[in-house]
């Protein structure tokens, strides 16, 4: 006796980009001559828009992990320099440096808590390319 369910039907699990790849490529290895040629490029091309989606997942998992890993380190470096920013601030209002020197000092530090927030969390964007052309 089966269980019956509400007119209710289980959907075939999609199976996964990795076996839905190998599953084409062994089909153009094996029936590659024997298969109609609309057929035959239909899988081509859905083949290659699998592997193009495999590699934008690829990427943004790696992006993800570097991320993950860096984030302690960023932490670190915003902490750093925000610490310098009000030390810098310290030394103008006690005079022991001048306006021109601290502006200097102000604007590196600037650029690098830019650098640190930015550079370090986008990879490889466009918008950091522009700003930073060395990091992307």
């Amino acid at each position: 006796m089966e269980k019956q369910t509400k007119g209710k039907k289980k959907k075939k699990a999609k199976s996964s980009l990795k076996s839905q790849i190998r599953g084409i490529e062994r089909l153009l290895s094996v029936k590659g001559e024997e298969l109609p040629e609309k057929t035959r490029l239909a899988k081509q091309e859905e083949l290659e828009e699998l592997k193009r989606v495999q590699q934008e997942r690829h990427r943004r998992e790696n992006k993800r992990l570097i991320k993950v890993k860096y984030r302690r380190f960023r932490w670190y470096e915003r902490k750093k320099l925000m610490r310098m920013q009000l030390h810098v601030e310290k030394l103008l209002e006690n005079g022991e440096i001048d306006q021109e020197t601290a502006m200097t000092r102000k604007e590196q530090i600037y650029k690098d808590l830019l650098y640190v927030k930015v550079c370090t969390t986008v990879f490889g964007s466009k918008q950091v390319a522009d700003f930073f052309p060395h990091c992307a």
